[in-house]
C-alpha cells in the first residue's frame, strides 16, 4: 500500500513537472487542435455549387486566443502549487508577465485608430494632374471661342498644334494659322500668338522679344494664364513707342469729337472719348454719318477678357434724329448701310440691332486688335 501511495505520488509529480515545462515566464503555451483532413468533394455536374460570399464579406479567421485567457489560464496554473522558493518565483514571475501584457493591451486601447495619416492630394498625384489638363484645355477653348468671334477673318495666328486644331474644328481658316512645333517655332509671321504652356516652354525669352508688352486679352488664373498677343517685329520698346503716338492722336480725335454738334453722348461715353480709350476706326467713321444725322450714343463698350489697353471697339446707337431706334426704321437701315458698306480696316465685323437697357439699340463692333496708327495716316 506505501508502494502505491509513493507510485501515485511520483506519478503526480511527473504530470505536474510536465505542465511547468509548458510555463513560459508565467504563460501557457495553448495547444491548437489539428486542422481536419481536406474534404474531397465528388464532382456532379447536376449539382449547384455552393453559394458563397463573395471575397470581400469573407472575414479573416483568428486562431489565437485572447491575451486575458492566456494570462488566466497561467496565474491559475501557477496558484494550484505549494508554494516554496521555486513556487514563489514562478508566481511572481507570472504575475510580472501578467503586468506587462495587460500594459500593452491598454497601450494598443490607447492608441488612435487614424495614426497613420492618408497621403495628400498633392500637386504630384494622379487626380490633380487630371483636374491642371482639364483646366489648361478649358481656358484654352474660352480663349479659342474669344478669337473666333472678335478677330477679323484672315488675321494670321501663331499657336501650339492641340490649339491649332481647335481653332480649325471651331470655324478659323486653316491657311491663317502658323502651327509653332518643336522644330519650328516661328512666330514673325503671325499678327497674333495665342501665348499657351506649351508656346512658353517652346519660345522661351523671344516670346516677350517679339510681342507686345501688355495681352491683348487674357484668360484663365494668374497661375495659369493662356494669352492673346499682338506680334511686334521691333519688340516691346518699338510697340510701346507707337502705342504712345496712337493714343495722343485718339485723345486729340475724341476731343473735336466730342464737341461736335449732332453729336449727343452720355456721361460715360463723353468720359471715353476725352480719355482717348474709344477705337480710332470709331473715331474716323463717325463723321460722315454726323454730317447727315443726329446720332445719340449711349455708351462704348470692350469685350471682358481684353487687358487694361484693351480699347472700346464696340460704338452703342439708342437714336438717330431724335427717335428712337424702333421709331426710325428707315434712317437705323440708312446707317446700317453706312457701315457695312466700308472696307477693311474701317469694315465692321458686326452690325445688328439689338436689346439695350433703354430699348433698342444700333450696336456696331470692330474686330480686334486695333491697329495703331490709323489716324496719323488719315492727317497726312
Amino acid at each position: 500500500m506505501r508502494r502505491t501511495e509513493i507510485w501515485a505520488s511520483n506519478a503526480l509529480l511527473r504530470l505536474e513537472r510536465a505542465r511547468l515545462r509548458e510555463i513560459t515566464w508565467g504563460v501557457v503555451a495553448v495547444k491548437r487542435p489539428a486542422p481536419p483532413p481536406p474534404q474531397v468533394e465528388k464532382f456532379d455536374a447536376f449539382s449547384r455549387p455552393p453559394v458563397q460570399p463573395p471575397p470581400s464579406e469573407q472575414l479573416p479567421r483568428n486562431d489565437t486566443p485572447p491575451w486575458h485567457r492566456v494570462v488566466w489560464t497561467s496565474l491559475r496554473v501557477v496558484a494550484r502549487r505549494r508554494p516554496g522558493k521555486r513556487g514563489a518565483r514562478l508566481i511572481a514571475l507570472g504575475i510580472a508577465s501578467a503586468l506587462v501584457l495587460a500594459a500593452a493591451a491598454l497601450g494598443l486601447l490607447l492608441l488612435p485608430r487614424d495614426a497613420t495619416p492618408s497621403p495628400p492630394a498633392d500637386a504630384g498625384s494622379p487626380s490633380a494632374s487630371r483636374d491642371a489638363i482639364a483646366d489648361a484645355d478649358t481656358t484654352r477653348s474660352l480663349a479659342v471661342a474669344w478669337l473666333v468671334e472678335n478677330v477679323a477673318e484672315g488675321t494670321i495666328v501663331a499657336c501650339d498644334p492641340a490649339a491649332c486644331a481647335d481653332l480649325e474644328s471651331s470655324g478659323y481658316l486653316a491657311t491663317a494659322l502658323v502651327p509653332l512645333r518643336i522644330d519650328d517655332a516661328d512666330i514673325r509671321a503671325a499678327e497674333l500668338v495665342l501665348v499657351t504652356s506649351a508656346v512658353r516652354a517652346r519660345l522661351g525669352t523671344i516670346l516677350d522679344q517679339l510681342t507686345a508688352p501688355t495681352p491683348l486679352a487674357v484668360f484663365g488664373t494668374p497661375e495659369a494664364p493662356v494669352e492673346v498677343r499682338e506680334v511686334s517685329l521691333d519688340g516691346p520698346d518699338g510697340y510701346q513707342m507707337r502705342w504712345a503716338g496712337d493714343r495722343a492722336d485718339r485723345l486729340s480725335a475724341g476731343r473735336a469729337l466730342a464737341r461736335a454738334r449732332s453729336l449727343h453722348l452720355s456721361k460715360q461715353a463723353r468720359l471715353h472719348l476725352l480719355r482717348g480709350s474709344v477705337d480710332s476706326r470709331i473715331l474716323l467713321t463717325l463723321p460722315p454719318l454726323l454730317a447727315s444725322h443726329d446720332i445719340s450714343i449711349s455708351r462704348f463698350a470692350a469685350s471682358g477678357p481684353e487687358g487694361s489697353r484693351g480699347l472700346l471697339r464696340t460704338v452703342e446707337i439708342d437714336h438717330i434724329d431724335g427717335r428712337n431706334i424702333r421709331d426710325a426704321a428707315g434712317r437705323t437701315a440708312a446707317a446700317i448701310g453706312y457701315f457695312r458698306s466700308q472696307r477693311p480696316p474701317f469694315l465692321p465685323s458686326t452690325v445688328e440691332v439689338s436689346s439695350g437697357a433703354q430699348g433698342l439699340i444700333l450696336r456696331v463692333t470692330y474686330p480686334a486688335p486695333s491697329p495703331l496708327g490709323l489716324l496719323s495716316a488719315k492727317m497726312n
